[in-house]
């Protein structure tokens, strides 16, 4: 039976806010490049040049998506303000790094 690359699954535990965040964020980040969006985590600003508007919105978009869908619900009510994967990235290590001295 031949592999679809496309139909690959990461299974990553959501983050409800009891388990390792940095963890979680490493791992994100690692399934955010696998789907090629992890620029989304920069800004539309910061996203190629040659993308198109509409390309740096698709973007963003399912890089937010693909956040929001690996949160606990707990933490989802914590960040349910956030409008884009930057202000949702950022608020979510505000609330949840810990800073390793």
């Amino acid at each position: 039976m031949a592999s679809n690359a496309s139909a690959t699954r990461y299974d990553i535990e959501k983050f409800d806010g009891q388990n390792d965040f940095g963890l979680w964020k490493m791992k994100m980040r690692a399934l955010l490049g696998n789907l090629e969006l992890e620029e989304a985590l920069e800004g539309e600003t910061k996203m190629l040049a040659t993308y198109s508007v509409e390309k740096k919105k698709e973007i963003g978009k399912k890089a937010f998506n693909t956040l929001i869908l690996s949160l606990g619900d707990t933490v989802l009510r914590e960040v349910s303000k956030m409008k884009t994967t930057v202000e949702l990235w950022l608020k979510l290590e505000s609330l949840h790094d810990q800073i390793i001295v």
